[in-house]
């Protein structure tokens, strides 16, 4: 009997709780994500710092979930998924504790480390749980709520931050974990089946520290240099260095993982093409989403010239589609060929990008109210299904890792389509200094800005249709193959 087949749960009731622990693991940490960054300049006025010592709370906590997500992803392969979900739990636990606890920058900053190391768990973690401890016919309506729950920790968290940090303290939005965490662990504890022995105790004896070194460096130092490109542009020598830097170790991480016996990562996995094809769909996916966030509240206050309050409101429409459509996906998703509906939500996510590039310039907003609503429904439509469809390619005993992959992939999606984003725009608007300062430039000059950067939304949305597309002809190849 294998690993998966001795976890999956039939009981109904049981069922929904282990989805509960689940998505209230992606809610966690999307929450923390997001509720940080309102608080940034209260926190910095208190420890008497300026903006680019203050945002290392927010960059050590990225850097972190990036750069350890295949470590993780294979720890859970190797000891458990249980295991290290409750670990993951734990330690995001003990971290918010001490940073709610911190004196200084410093102690901040270190604890921020700590709650990113159980983030990242949960991240890497929470897609592979779902084919391991769910049938496959309850495994599209998991990832729907999944990331539905996802989706709420992301729209409450900047409101939820300010509301805290503005009647009590900022130290209350890290200690409201607490009752939180020790909850879920306490509900992980009781309905998640216990971990099978690891079949090959060969695995647990020989872990590959230098791929995991060497990933995770390659990972840190990418992330980093594209999170400064906006600010130092690729020029400067810290970008240009620590990119070329970057892909050195990851050209020896591939030389070694093709060497070492168990690698950190098996480069076998990429031999599924369907596998390979959907997770570049997903970050081409994330790309342009990333990138959308990142510009849409300047040219909510820049151009439509709405304060913050009414921007935040405006970018609810998304967030309210998205959660009311993602539910019918993931149900979807579990009747028919998931990748038909990656497609589709591709489609019209390029469709929504082309025409908000042609009408952003018109006055009034019902052009922004409808692009938000075209994207809250496509992206509904695209990550429960892609979710499915990649965890679903892992063969058993490889859910973590499977799972670590395609979290990597949207992370560097996240990286690089926020660094394509402003530089698009900086360009076209007539390389203005920085993008805060674009109320004294032309009105014209903003839009012709904010026009090629969301054109170029929309041709990141083709190709992950291409890819899509490429996936799907890959698995049926391999269903073709006797």
């Amino acid at each position: 009997m294998t690993e998966s087949r001795a976890t999956v749960v039939t009981d109904p009731v049981r069922q929904r709780a282990i989805v509960f622990s689940i998505a209230f693991a992606s809610f966690m940490v999307n929450l923390d994500t997001y509720i940080v960054n309102i608080s940034l300049p209260t926190i910095a006025h208190s420890f008497q710092v300026g903006t680019d010592h203050v945002s290392w709370i927010v960059l050590s906590y990225a850097l972190t979930i990036s750069s350890t997500l295949l470590l993780f992803g294979r720890m859970g392969d190797i000891h458990g998924l249980r295991r290290f979900f409750l670990l993951g739990f734990g330690i995001f636990t003990v971290g918010s504790v001490l940073c709610g606890l911190s004196y200084s920058l410093f102690t901040l900053v270190a604890s921020r480390i700590i709650q990113g190391i159980g983030g990242s768990i949960l991240y890497a973690l929470t897609p592979a749980m779902v084919p391991r401890y769910l049938p496959s016919n309850r495994q599209g309506a998991a990832y729907g709520i999944t990331s539905t729950v996802a989706a709420l920790g992301i729209t409450l968290g900047t409101p939820l931050g300010g509301i805290l940090t503005g009647l009590v303290s900022w130290k209350l939005i890290f200690l409201v974990n607490i009752p939180f965490g020790v909850m879920a662990i306490w509900i992980g504890r009781w309905v998640l089946p216990p971990d099978s022995p690891a079949a090959d105790t060969k695995k647990r004896s020989s872990f590959d520290l230098a791929g995991t070194f060497l990933s995770a460096m390659a990972s840190v130092l990418f992330i980093y240099a594209l999170n400064q490109s906006h600010r130092l542009g690729f020029t400067s020598p810290v970008v240009s260095g620590f990119l070329c830097a970057s892909l050195v170790l990851f050209l020896f991480f591939l030389i070694w993982e093709r060497k070492i016996e168990s690698p950190l990562l098996d480069l076998r996995l990429f031999r599924n093409r369907a596998f390979t094809y959907g997770n570049v769909a997903a970050g081409l996916a994330v790309a342009f989403l990333a990138g959308h966030n990142f510009l849409i509240p300047f040219y909510l206050e820049l151009a439509k010239g709405l304060n913050t309050e009414r921007a935040g409101l405006m970018i609810l429409f998304y967030s309210v589609v998205y959660m009311m459509v993602s539910l019918a996906a993931g149900r979807t998703a579990d009747r028919i060929d998931p990748r038909k509906l990656c497609i589709t939500a591709m489609l019209g996510a390029s469709l929504a990008a082309f025409s908000f590039s042609f009408f952003l310039d018109r006055a009034g907003l019902w052009p922004v109210i409808g692009y938000f609503v075209m994207m809250g429904i496509s992206y509904a439509m695209f990550f429960s299904p892609n979710n499915k469809i990649i965890i679903g390619s892992a063969e058993p005993g490889t859910q973590g890792i499977v799972s670590g992959v395609l979290r990597l992939f949207t992370r560097i999606g996240m990286a690089v389509g926020v660094c394509l984003f402003e530089t698009t725009f900086s360009f076209f608007r007539n390389h203005g200094d920085e993008i805060a300062s674009s109320s004294s430039d032309s009105q014209g000059n903003l839009i012709i800005g904010f026009q090629y950067a969301y054109a170029l939304g929309g041709a990141l949305c083709v190709a992950a249709v291409i890819f899509t597309f490429l996936s799907a002809s890959a698995k049926r190849r391999s269903a073709a193959v006797p």
